[in-house]
């Protein structure tokens, strides 16, 4: 539409220079292929097949026209590019390359499209005109996917799972590879970019993010092509290695059309026509929308771009133009997409708004020399892209050589060269790529806890840190929780977490240890692995989420020392915490007390110290064990009921109390 509104200045300009004629009526004839030839003989490397077809239209002076050849080995198509020579000539060549297929080419068919999109398609039955190549040395044997395997597990936002395939073929080192998994809600694929790795080993991750969906993943496909275009799919059968997504916050639910409207009534040339529709969605502001109109002769399709105006609602419009078929628009569909690939179709059925394009018999018209290029939307020259939908309103497409209609999703990975040509011969080429593999990052790693400095490093796209825009080579100093994300152009996204931990633990802490002892304890920094030394041996265990610690081990050489220290996950030593392993009193026994005593006694150790206690008051002073083993405290007297506990201490031992009551 943007072309013609350019078109109509060119006209103003020129507008006195031509004669005037009768406007004729809209076109809906398909153009007619007279003749073909193809150069018949034998051919080898190196040699030229010349093609020519012979094709007219009624109204369209030079119409879209697209030669394939049948394939021998294989049955493919063999596209062979036509020029236009003048007076319904197209003629083309075809040079023979190392790796055609060998044997006998006959005409697969012509595909023709006049300027008003009535196409004709003539279809070879394998006779007619052929030629035959021999010593190419085509390979039609396709690649062998040997085995796969996915890093099977429970995984969610922020995790990469590992995934692999081994293919091999006969000729090509590296055939290309593309895997495919099936997505547990909507039964949709989902693709792992592979890198090759050598000896036909074939790496890819994939990162698990917000919208992805729950549940568990298997294999959908494998697809390989080998060098000469040889193919093979490996189809998943729902067993085999599996994962399982969980809390991604997917959305399944496509965007509802919520009404559309068309300017109903009658125009002619010049006039613009509105249309409008509302259309939302539980999660994308604003999914891509597309409306059809159903033309009323052919009842082809008349594409009307839209633009998002806020609120769910699209406005386009639709300038009525020379050869437009006459009569009644109504609604062929509305197709929208969310953000998470969920799409709707509103079909219409022939009711609702229309509007009616009619010519005047007394219109005339100047002849108008078209010298502007056909214009696309939806890509833009030299960029990259995650998906694509190249539209066009006139003209026929050429995609890396195959015919290409406006319109169509393009998704799979590679470099994209689009060649639109309109009937005037005017060409609109635009170069692109599709990139699904998300950028690389180096320098640190996903979930890394370290206590060094690092430096991160992407190989394209933009990069965020804690929200904010950082360069590449950007060095990260300070301690703290880090979620690095790179975006590249073309929209793929890798991210990470790390920390960095530069703070030692704090000092554990060891239970009292004696001869007796089975195991050593304590507290220390929450998963710090523990390290403790005993009797010239090392032992290690991990502290628990709540900071405590176990190892059994037996201590029974009193005096030795038992040393006890922590280092986290970013590596980082606490400073070491050393207790002797105390010996324990074999003897230890107090005497019945009564109300009137104003003494207590009872047996201990030889040298060991004795005091009395209610409570935490001392009531006696303190008295040693004599060599024989008996002590004697002087106390003051107590109730009857009262509870005393006696305390016993000496150096290298580990204290021990016991309690009496007061008798009368």
């Amino acid at each position: 539409m943007k072309k013609w509104v350019s078109l109509l200045v060119v006209m103003l300009l020129v507008f006195s220079s031509f004669d005037w004629r009768v406007l004729a009526e809209s076109d809906t004839e398909g153009p007619k292929v007279l003749s073909y030839n193809l150069s018949e003989g034998s051919y080898t490397v190196g040699d030229v097949i010349r093609v020519e077809a012979v094709v007219k239209d009624n109204q369209t002076k030079e119409p879209y026209v697209s030669l394939f050849l049948k394939k021998p080995e294989t049955g493919g198509n063999q596209h062979v590019p036509l020029t236009y020579m003048g007076d319904g000539l197209y003629r083309g060549s075809l040079m023979v390359t190392r790796g055609m297929e060998s044997g006998k080419y006959v005409l697969s068919f012509i595909n023709t499209t006049d300027a008003y999109g009535n196409m004709t398609n003539l279809w070879g039955d394998g006779s007619g005109p052929s030629f035959s190549l021999y010593d190419t040395g085509a390979d039609t044997e396709a690649p062998k996917v040997l085995s796969y395997n996915l890093s099977e597990g429970s995984y969610t936002v922020g995790d990469v799972i590992r995934v692999e395939a081994v293919v091999k073929d006969n000729q090509t080192k590296e055939p290309y590879v593309s895997l495919f998994l099936k997505k547990p809600e909507t039964g949709g694929n989902q693709h792992v970019p592979l890198t090759y790795m050598g000896d036909g080993l074939y790496r890819g991750s994939l990162m698990v993010t917000r919208g992805m969906e729950s549940g568990k993943y298997v294999l959908s496909f494998i697809n390989t092509t080998d060098a000469y275009g040889n193919m093979t799919n490996l189809w998943g059968d729902g067993s085999g290695p599996s994962f399982s997504l969980y809390d991604t916050g997917a959305d399944t639910e496509a965007p509802k059309v919520l009404s559309y409207n068309l300017s109903e009534g009658s125009y002619t040339v010049g006039d613009v026509i509105r249309v409008e529709t509302v259309v939302k969605d539980n999660q994308t502001k604003e999914p891509y929308v597309s409306l059809f109109l159903k033309k009323p002769e052919t009842g082809g399709n008349q594409h009307v771009p839209l633009t998002y105006m806020g609120d769910g609602l699209y406005r386009g419009s639709l300038m009525v133009t020379r050869g437009m078929e006459s009569g009644k628009y109504v609604l062929s569909f509305i197709n929208t997409t969310d953000a998470y690939g969920n799409m709707t179709n509103l079909w219409g059925d022939g009711d609702g708004p229309g509007f009616i394009i009619f010519y005047s018999s007394t219109e005339t018209t100047t002849p108008l020399v078209d010298v502007i290029s056909p214009i696309v939307e939806g890509v833009i020259n030299n960029k990259r892209y995650k998906r694509a939908i190249p539209i066009f309103e006139d003209g026929a497409g050429i995609l890396n050589e195959n015919s290409f209609e406006s319109g169509t999703l393009i998704e799979k990975e590679g470099d994209y060269s689009l060649i639109v040509t309109d009937e005037s011969g005017n060409k609109t080429t635009i170069q692109f790529i599709i990139d699904r593999t998300p950028p690389i990052i180096s320098g640190v790693s996903q979930r890394q806890v370290t206590n060094q400095s690092v430096t991160i490093q992407y190989n394209e796209g933009t990069a965020t840190l804690n929200g904010k825009r950082i360069r590449n080579n950007w060095p990260v100093k300070n301690s703290g929780a880090y979620t690095l994300r790179v975006t590249d152009q073309a929209g793929n996204v890798k991210s990470l977490s790390f920390t960095i931990d530069k703070v030692a633990p704090t000092k554990p802490t060891v239970s009292t240890l004696t001869n007796k002892s089975t195991y050593v304890s304590g507290k220390a920094e929450k998963g710090a692995t523990v390290y403790i030394t005993y009797n010239g041996r090392t032992y290690t265990t991990k502290a628990s989420s709540v900071g405590s610690y176990r190892y059994n081990v037996k201590t029974t050489k009193p005096g030795v020392t038992v040393s006890v220290r922590a280092k986290d996950a970013a590596g980082n030593t606490s400073s070491t915490t050393s207790v002797k392993v105390l010996n324990t009193f074999r003897t230890f026994s107090v005497n019945s007390v009564k109300s009137t005593a104003t003494t207590m006694t009872g047996k201990g150790n030889k040298g060991a110290s004795v005091q009395a206690y209610v409570g935490t008051k001392l009531i006696s002073k303190t008295a040693k064990v004599d060599s024989k083993g008996n002590y004697k405290l002087t106390v003051t007297r107590q109730k009857p009921g009262v509870v005393v506990t006696v305390k016993m201490t000496q150096s290298g031992y580990q204290e021990v109390k016991k309690a009496t009551r007061v008798v009368k």
